[in-house]
């Protein structure tokens, strides 16, 4: 634990990040919770444990697990088109083919295989996309006109052709609206933030809690530039658009036990969130044939991603293979200025083969040169949960949300381009 500690605290040291939150869990145990830097290097605020995050695409993953909540409840089929509940989205025509030869279905949109594009892609549609001001988590106007504005405008690719981390995951959260009959904000918090205890966790920070909020930063020169003030960020205020893709907010602690309850098999402490066929169904690669992503991406990959699938929601570790491949992209390379890099890749083995399932999640906040998003260099987010069987009793050596927020914290300094570690106790 103490070269994961090091290596990232190295990289603050070298001024690639004013701050980081580092986390290490294995068999219902925190490893490590390491806290260095500052949350806000223009203002001196040091990093606390319950520093609030943006956690952009780490959200794709919370939202397609609330639509397989209702999959499981029977309100919809995998097949079912997507006009069936949206309606207004019609049916799109392809980009410089014409008529699709198939329609848009739910278990497409959950695999990013709907053909829609990346609103900040380079290929044509994306670009008709930022023409066409497509609305976005910053944007006045709400999360159900999106279909109607899609309508006009074609897909990148054929449908289940390609796979394109673009904003399919906008709509998945807009069918969580129209089959609960409930906002995406308090479907999310009655279904899987209040029953989790992720107290943090949500679309805007609360007035109460925005000396929590880390500024977000973009890379600059082998350093990083003040790109969205925690002061004056949209997310102090309440949103309209209730971004699938990337609208969500939380802290370490309480991913963390967003990442156990996957771990546990759907469940945590006693309470269930969603059944454990239906997440082992979720991370199983439905690409076809048993492709991986090196063959079927079309955008969203700093790297080719050989031996990683796709399931519904979560990127899929093939095997071994998949595993040694991740390993060598990281290897010494953590440091490498990655655009809103998101990795939530699960691997659950079949319990007669192993006594546990295993999550691993990593979360790096960064922008790209010329990415031109707003973005946080404030934290790389690890967790590596191991839990119990199927059937096993959560340990109480895992803390809660409440002990991690009240961890001590300690002096950072003021200056903003190389921000010297601090250390705070693991609870």
């Amino acid at each position: 634990m103490q070269r994961v500690s090091d290596l990232v605290r190295r990289y603050v040291e070298a001024g690639r990040y004013p701050g980081a939150v580092t986390v290490v869990a294995r068999r219902d145990r925190v490893e490590l919770f390491d806290v260095c830097g500052v949350m806000d290097a223009e203002r001196g605020i040091a990093m606390r444990p319950d520093t609030i995050f943006r956690i952009y695409s780490m959200t794709k993953p919370i939202v397609s697990l609330g639509l397989m909540q209702l999959y499981a409840e029977g309100r919809f089929q995998l097949n079912d088109p997507v006009v069936k509940f949206l309606p207004d989205l019609g049916r799109p025509k392809v980009y410089e083919l014409g008529e699709s030869t198939r329609e848009m279905t739910v278990r497409d949109l959950l695999m990013h295989t709907s053909g829609l594009a990346a609103p900040n892609g380079e290929h044509p549609v994306s670009r008709m996309y930022q023409d066409a001001e497509l609305p976005g988590m910053d944007s006045d106007v709400p999360l159900s006109e999106l279909p109607a504005r899609l309508a006009g405008l074609p897909l990148q690719v054929d449908p289940g052709t390609r796979w394109i981390y673009g904003i399919s995951t906008d709509l998945v959260g807009l069918l969580c609206e129209v089959l609960s009959g409930l906002p995406l904000d308090r479907y999310l918090s009655e279904r899987i933030f209040e029953p989790l205890v992720m107290v943090d966790t949500g679309f805007s920070v609360p007035e109460a809690s925005i000396d929590r909020l880390a500024a977000g930063y973009s890379f600059a020169d082998g350093g990083f530039t003040l790109a969205d003030d925690p002061r004056t960020s949209a997310y102090t205020r309440p949103r309209t658009f209730l971004s699938g893709i990337a609208g969500l907010v939380s802290t370490a602690g309480d991913y963390l036990r967003f990442g156990r309850m996957l771990a546990g098999g759907g469940s945590l402490d006693g309470v269930r969130i969603i059944g454990p066929r239906t997440l082992r169904f979720m991370t199983t690669n439905h690409l076809p044939d048993g492709r991986d992503l090196a063959s079927m991406a079309d955008f969203g990959g700093e790297t080719r991603r050989e031996g990683q699938g796709f399931g519904l929601g979560f990127g899929v570790l093939l095997g071994r293979r998949g595993l040694d491949r991740l390993l060598r992209l990281t290897r010494g390379r953590p440091g490498r200025h990655l655009p809103h890099s998101t990795t939530p890749l699960v691997q659950l083995p079949d319990p007669p083969r192993a006594p546990s399932r295993r999550l691993c999640l990593t979360r790096r906040l960064t922008t790209g040169a010329g990415c031109g998003h707003r973005s946080a260099v404030t934290a790389r987010l690890s967790s590596w949960c191991t839990a119990a069987p199927a059937g096993g009793t959560p340990s109480a050596t895992c803390p809660s949300p409440v002990s991690l927020s009240t961890a001590g914290t300690s002096e950072a300094p003021a200056a903003p381009t190389r921000a010297a570690p601090t250390r705070s106790p693991a609870s």
